[in-house]
């Protein structure tokens, strides 16, 4: 893939990212769009409705994906196409608002992104599916927990009105946690159970005369089990514990605490 810039006269740079070998993206000045060809054949496979702000081509799992940023008066949205070697034109998969037109603010990794932001809240989107919606990214280029992990924080609810923060790190490309879950109220690491622990204690369960929902995954069973049932049985006070940023600054010895598992 080459990375370089689109100059279109009476607009800007436009970000590009593509394979220069299977095709050109060009820029029409008198028309203010960008146009991409295939050159096995020379189709015309896509033309913007307005000037983008980035065109990305991105292949995962032999498919073709152009990611394309588009402003207008309203919202900044990624538009995600798809392209088959028999089309002759891009497929719309799915479009999302995001708080940024700059490519840089909103990907995470080769092929997640930052979608549906509401201030601190958002989702990720992979190219795939969407994921679930977090309280917080900390999407901080001071946080370095290696290649594709980023450090999420999630509130969980109890039947009363108590909440408890919780934080851990994913990996971008699945969405799974791949650290311990750290809790705000118990102040402790919570290791991601085994599925192993997940059949027990779903027997457990079932003697008990409490159902666990057969398809719950291992994480969303550790969160329930270790943090949530907590939830209903504590009263509602708990101590305030440490945070990501002392203000402005970075909290360092909380943030070291975080350790990917089994990290290559």
């Amino acid at each position: 893939m080459v990375k370089e810039n689109i100059h279109i006269e009476g607009y800007g740079e436009i970000s590009v990212e593509y394979d220069k070998t299977k095709y050109k993206i060009m820029g029409v000045d008198t028309l203010k769009k960008v146009v991409i060809q295939r050159l096995s054949d020379g189709a015309i496979v896509y033309i913007s409705n307005q000037c983008p702000d980035y065109v990305l081509q991105i292949n995962l799992e032999n498919q073709t994906h152009f990611v394309i940023g588009e402003c207008d008066n309203e919202c900044v949205k990624l538009n995600d196409y798809t392209l088959c070697d028999y089309q002759n034109y891009v497929e719309l998969q799915e479009s999302f608002e995001t708080d940024s037109c700059y490519i840089d603010d909103i990907r995470v990794g080769e092929h997640t992104f930052i979608v549906d932001s509401d201030g601190y809240s958002c989702n990720l989107y992979n190219l795939k599916q969407l994921s679930k919606r977090y309280k917080r990214i900390y999407n901080d280029n001071r946080l370095d927990f290696g290649k594709n992990t980023l450090l999420v924080e999630d509130v969980v609810d109890g039947y009363s009105t108590l909440t408890d923060k919780i934080r851990y790190l994913i990996d971008v490309d699945t969405y799974e946690i791949v650290s311990n879950i750290k809790s705000e109220m118990q102040q402790r690491d919570i290791p991601i159970y085994t599925e192993e622990d997940r059949k027990k204690l779903k027997e457990k369960l079932l003697e008990e005369g409490n159902f666990l929902n057969p398809n719950c995954n291992v994480e969303n069973v550790t969160i329930y089990y270790e943090i949530e049932r907590y939830l209903n049985l504590i009263p509602e006070k708990y101590y305030k514990g440490q945070d990501v940023y002392n203000y402005s600054k970075i909290n360092e010895e909380y943030v070291r605490s975080f350790k990917r598992i089994n990290q290559k």
